[in-house]
């Protein structure tokens, strides 16, 4: 187990390698905010619906999700900043395989400054074919 963290965060420090990469599909469920924003940009995996509530809450209004993520079926992965008071968004711009990797591509749009704070959170699921790869999160920002 140490093993596979220890390979993700190598592929993390590194740039992609060339080659042939895989697109993979992910559903990114638009209501979800975590509820203690984090220090700095955080990356994380869930994988069960438990560690997924310890963290998020659906934000439409206290109402649960229209789209709720599917534990049996998915796991999450989750890109989210600091507070701010800067608009900002975070959105993941593609997910890919290769060799038992899955890399996350996202990046951070930034706008208008507000007079309250945010903190902006992308939470996407992944089919649990992918369950046992290691994940890399690749910030992409201004990389267009």
């Amino acid at each position: 187990m140490g093993m596979m963290v220890s390979l993700a965060l190598i592929f993390v420090s590194c740039e992609m390698e060339e080659g042939e990469y895989t697109p993979v599909e992910f559903h990114v469920h638009e209501s979800c905010a975590m509820r203690n924003p984090p220090n700095k940009v955080a990356k994380k995996v869930i994988y069960t619906e438990n560690e997924f509530n310890s963290s998020f809450i659906y934000a439409v209004d206290g109402q649960p999700d229209i789209d709720p993520v599917d534990f049996t079926s998915s796991f999450v992965v989750a890109v989210c900043a600091e507070s701010s008071n800067v608009r900002r968004n975070i959105e993941i711009t593609e997910v890919l395989t290769k060799d038992y990797v899955l890399y996350v591509k996202y990046k951070i749009n930034t706008y208008d400054k507000l007079s309250y704070k945010m903190a902006p959170c992308v939470v996407a699921s992944i089919s649990r074919d992918y369950s046992g790869y290691d994940i890399a999160f690749y910030d992409v920002t201004g990389m267009e």
